[in-house]
């Protein structure tokens, strides 16, 4: 039902030389305490199905932001293009919500966000 975007990372070289074999340092909604870093934490934050008169929605349209962390502000920066770059052959990337850093453990962040059309099959 969701999009394949685990598997689209983890088919990255350039994701995979970042954040590890088969996307390792890549988290569903949180990451778990004392990560190496970087690491990318990806949350969905809609979904809507791509409804139809008289037939089953075929396409659900997915939002999901996509934060990268690290110790680095070139890191995170590497980390977000490399993301950036498996994604693109299959969403669209719709906001770019820029750099911060955290107050507690001063990791610089990345964040943006896609919209993937997904075929139901």
């Amino acid at each position: 039902m969701l999009p394949p975007l685990m598997q689209v990372l983890a088919a990255s070289s350039a994701v995979e030389q970042i954040f590890g074999d088969d996307a390792a340092r890549v988290y569903a909604n949180e990451a778990p305490p004392e990560v190496d870093r970087p690491y990318a934490v990806f949350s969905t934050i809609y979904g809507t199905p791509e409804n139809e008169l008289g037939d089953s929605p075929g396409v659900d349209s997915w939002g999901v932001q996509i934060d990268v962390y690290g110790a680095r502000i070139s890191e995170v920066r590497d980390g977000a293009q490399a993301i950036r770059d498996a994604i693109e052959p299959h969403a669209y990337v719709v906001s770019w919500r820029g750099e911060g850093r955290d107050k507690v453990t001063r990791d610089h962040s990345f964040s943006f966000d896609i919209e993937w059309l997904y075929r139901r099959t």
